[in-house]
């Protein structure tokens, strides 16, 4: 059954929104919220994870081609990082989930430095085109880096040839500093 809310755009009271519960692979039980606005055409579409893990950490040491095609699935409770790098994403109030490998993790990355290097700050160029140097070392092969995958719900969770990686929750005075996951 559909709801109908304020449009956080236009403001008129034609948004529509759509709530289903399912179970998703290596998300668990999750609700799926569909909102879609029929003035102006605003959409959002997002999944709440319904089962909380505790906290997880993922390190997955990325030295070779192949690991660029491990799969990552990614909570709205989880960052990403190339510490490496010294790219992270943290969530936000309205991160959504995503399903990816780490190879599209870069380009997002990639991404977002070219959208900085558009915003023409001079004194951050030079850093900028680094960073897309290593991104693009890293696309091809030739540089070894981490991802860390910390999630406060443990709800994220990374795969490999259809397997999940060894894991394990970690209580919160554990979380940090310890390795969950490798590929190998």
């Amino acid at each position: 059954m559909a709801e109908r809310d304020s449009c956080p755009y236009c403001a008129t009271r034609s948004l529509e929104l759509r709530k289903s519960e399912t179970a998703i692979p290596y998300f668990g039980r999750v609700l799926i919220l569909a909102s879609i606005c029929s003035d102006c055409g605003y959409r959002r579409n997002d999944t709440m994870p319904l089962e909380d893990h505790g906290p997880s950490r993922h390190v997955i040491k990325v030295s070779k081609l192949d690991d660029l095609r491990i799969k990552v699935a990614r909570s709205g409770t989880g960052s990403i990082e190339i510490p490496e790098f010294g790219l992270r994403l943290d969530p936000r109030d309205e991160s959504q989930s995503f399903i990816t490998n780490i190879e599209e993790i870069l380009v997002r990355f990639e991404e977002s430095v070219n959208r900085l290097k558009k915003l023409g700050r001079t004194s951050k160029m030079a850093e900028c085109n680094k960073l897309l140097h290593e991104i693009s070392l890293a696309r091809q092969g030739k540089a070894r880096f981490t991802i860390v995958i910390e999630d406060t719900q443990g709800n994220s969770s990374v795969t490999k040839e259809d397997r999940i990686l060894r894991s394990s929750l970690v209580s919160s005075k554990e979380y940090s500093g310890i390795i969950v996951a490798y590929a190998r």
